[in-house]
């Protein structure tokens, strides 16, 4: 009589990352002179058990699934045996102690709703439950209602770019082209008050951002067809004064701009560099080439942590660690992420997977949360931390 024996290739056996519900899979291979009746395979320490009826003398299986119940969460070794008809089974082998972790799958409460158009720029409106969307190809701000999952109504406005709401909550503000779009918020239905930039119309200077500081001041990314089109300009809503910035983001060309929850902070964002605006000061730090695949970074409430990807890095920019996602990030940035006010979670989405969530402190990989709709372009948290917004352009 021969024993059975399982081969599990180094290549192809089960280690790495997963969560609870996937299905894992691996090359398993048995035989016996007589016939393999059952492979069975057990997760330690959680005990969890299943197997695999065989069904000829000599069995070969490739790929075999394992689907991971929630019991196996944590740190696991998988193990396997096949067993003959007459009771002998085979010598076990294992994936190895600690290399096969499994992590929680949250199911939170989501759902996904369908806008007419594009959506260029949002933004979110905790106190009024909603979210605005900038579409510009529509000529548009949508108010999106929280509460019944639909746009309640339009607001015509000249290719909006970006949105942002003043510091009191009353308005809502539009980059738009040639000028400011200021939406009143507690007279729904006023007219749109424009404030039209004043500087150099004639380069084709269109808005692609807004800011607003908690001094009053909007900040707009000026853009045209010549290079020195491009420049940070700011506009004091109050008094309606406007200033270009040639101290920021390098002699004033900007092409993105982020602030912190509390406004107390700004990036502006150029090709290769990213440069923090202080605003209580009225200066910019010197420019940091923390940003060189030019993407948005997403701050925190108070300014003291961002997120690029699934880089973070502190207030002055200086870079704390990568946190942890299910693949190899290195040479990948995820379409959407975005951490969270109090800084202490970067949430970032992974096909297929879904929405990850990583701790700031240490980069520690905590859950998933499936989310089967759409796939993101962009993702904010709400002000208020209680909810994740993500959306499709």
């Amino acid at each position: 009589f021969e024993y059975p024996c399982i081969v599990c290739p180094t290549a192809t056996s089960p280690t790495g990352t997963f969560f609870v519900g996937d299905s894992v899979w691996f090359t398993l291979y048995a035989s016996d002179n007589h016939s393999v009746d059952w492979i069975v395979w057990t997760a330690m320490p959680s005990g969890v058990r299943d197997s695999i009826r065989g069904l000829s003398p000599k069995v070969a299986r490739d790929p075999v699934w394992v689907r991971l119940p929630p019991a196996t969460a944590g740190t696991n070794e998988l193990s396997f045996i096949a067993r003959d008809p007459s009771g002998n089974v085979s010598a076990p082998i294992s994936s190895g102690a600690g290399g096969f972790r499994v992590l929680p799958t949250v199911t939170r409460v989501s759902w996904a709703a369908t806008v007419n158009g594009e959506i260029h720029d949002f933004m979110v409106d905790t106190l009024r439950d909603a979210v605005y969307l900038a579409q510009r190809n529509e000529g548009r701000v949508a108010f999106f209602s929280m509460t019944s999952k639909s746009v309640s109504r339009t607001v015509p406005t000249l290719s909006p770019a970006s949105l942002d709401l003043t510091p009191n909550g009353t308005a809502l503000v539009a980059a738009s082209r040639f000028a400011l779009a200021k939406i009143d918020l507690l007279q729904p239905g006023s007219a749109v008050e424009l404030v039209p930039f004043t500087h150099d119309t004639a380069l084709y200077r269109a808005s692609s951002a807004v800011r607003i500081a908690n001094n009053g001041k909007a900040f707009v990314n000026l853009e045209g067809n010549v290079t020195n089109a491009f420049r940070l300009l700011t506009v004091d809503l109050a008094t309606g004064q406007q200033q270009i910035r040639q101290d920021g983001a390098q002699g004033g060309v900007a092409l993105k701009i982020e602030r912190s929850g509390d406004r107390s902070t700004l990036l502006i964002v150029r090709n290769s560099c990213t440069q923090r605006y202080d605003i209580a000061s009225d200066s910019f730090a010197v420019c940091a080439a923390t940003n060189p695949i030019n993407l948005i970074p997403s701050i925190d409430r108070t300014g003291q942590r961002l997120a690029v990807g699934v880089k973070v890095y502190d207030r002055e920019l200086a870079f704390l660690r990568s946190v942890e996602s299910a693949h190899d990030m290195t040479f990948y940035v995820p379409a959407a992420y975005a951490i969270d006010p109090k800084g202490e979670n970067v949430y970032h989405f992974i096909f297929p997977e879904g929405i990850l969530r990583s701790r700031v402190s240490d980069g520690v990989l905590l859950d998933r949360t499936p989310w089967p709709y759409f796939l993101p372009t962009a993702m904010s948290v709400s002000p208020d931390g209680k909810r994740l917004v993500l959306v499709e352009d």
